[in-house]
């Protein structure tokens, strides 16, 4: 791919999301690839699950739990005649109570029937004789069954459902006022938890079946071609491509062939400790001990070439032999941070403005080391 291409990373040409998209386009065109997709179901529930974890599953729901709130207290105050009649009848608020007492004994033995198979298959992992492909083929395992999906997922919704039993939104709401005698929220809110149900014993019928097909050889193999086709390709392929595609950034910003030159013009250099070398300009405390994730190349590129632009304004010094403005650019993709925390350093040249410092040290995105 060009390297001159990030403004496929969107508005801020995020370096992550061009490569994410450099792959999309090699996995939709690549034969072998193709050939070892997931099955259909698969696909559905890797969308409808996605990859989130029980702590921003459960920020999700409280805020779709406040849109619908606010939703029903417009209805009723602004548009009445939309409520349904059924939503106001007296025992609505009792048989909700009783679906959720339901649906919540049906989710925890969804959870009971999970954990457990999970736990058997990978001790049987475990105990193979073969130890040089015990630790794929539990990766295999967990990215194919959706293990941790389906128990996120499930954890959440047995959550939700035990504290919905006292409706707390609800009860909240009459406390600021804003509370109205239909039962038009808590119904859409138990249809709402219901199709969450269904989904989840969709998802617990897929982590069955593979669960079975993994105890054969033959289904275990076409299960690990596609961990790699979909899996390990894809995630090598990206850190690769990140690798190089973040080295040889400065070959764009500086719009020639050498990102450090001997005839005195700026240099820069991307992912390079130096030590003591050169001044420093940007120190990122909160970055210490984190892996850089993410690089956002359009307003790095536009804040380097504005410090370049004022050092070619500067009078050139005559004295020196090295006098060539040159900023050293320290996080690593393979590696965290080490203290202070030093993200840029800088020798000959103008200093970088404050405004620069600014937006150069939030193009560095970091996140903590999940080695």
């Amino acid at each position: 791919m060009s390297f001159q291409e990030w403004w496929k990373g969107g508005l801020l040409g995020s370096l992550r999301k061009t490569v994410a998209r450099e792959i999309t386009q090699h996995r939709r065109t690549n034969a072998a690839l193709i050939r070892a997709r997931p099955p259909l179901r698969m696909r559905v529930l890797q969308a409808a699950l996605g990859e989130r974890g029980l702590l921003r599953i459960l920020v999700s729901y409280s805020l779709f739990v406040v849109i619908l709130l606010l939703l029903e207290v417009v209805l009723t105050n602004r548009h009445p005649t939309l409520v349904p009649t059924w939503a106001n009848a007296p025992n609505v608020g009792p048989f909700l109570k009783d679906i959720a007492s339901y649906l919540l004994a049906a989710q925890v033995t969804v959870i009971g029937l999970l954990f457990p198979i999970a736990v058997a298959l990978v001790t049987l992992i475990v105990q193979r004789e073969d130890a040089s492909s015990t630790s794929s083929d539990v990766q295999v395992y967990y990215s194919e069954t959706l293990a941790y999906r389906v128990g996120a997922s499930g954890i959440a919704l047995s959550i939700v459902l035990a504290v919905q039993l006292l409706w707390p939104a609800h009860f909240f709401a009459l406390r600021a006022g804003l509370g109205t005698p239909t039962s038009l929220f808590k119904i859409l809110l138990t249809a709402f938890h219901l199709a969450w149900l269904v989904a989840n014993l969709a998802a617990l019928w897929h982590f069955l079946v593979t669960s079975l097909s993994f105890m054969r050889p033959v289904e275990r193999a076409l299960l690990r071609r596609r961990f790699a086709a979909n899996v390990a390709i894809p995630r090598d392929l990206t850190e690769r491509l990140m690798v190089t595609l973040y080295m040889n950034a400065p070959n764009t910003i500086l719009q020639r062939q050498s990102a450090v030159s001997d005839d005195g013009s700026p240099s820069l250099l991307f992912g390079s400790d130096l030590g003591e070398w050169g001044e420093v300009e940007i120190v990122s405390s909160q970055a210490v001990d984190r892996v850089l994730h993410d690089v956002w190349m359009r307003p790095l590129t536009w804040a380097i070439r504005r410090w370049l632009n004022r050092c070619a304004r500067m009078p050139q010094d005559e004295q020196r032999q090295d006098s060539s403005p040159t900023l050293v650019f320290a996080p690593d993709l393979r590696r965290p941070l080490d203290e202070p925390g030093v993200v840029c350093r800088r020798r000959n040249g103008a200093p970088l403005s404050q405004f620069e410092k600014f937006v150069i040290k939030h193009c560095f995105r970091f996140r903590k080391d999940r080695q």
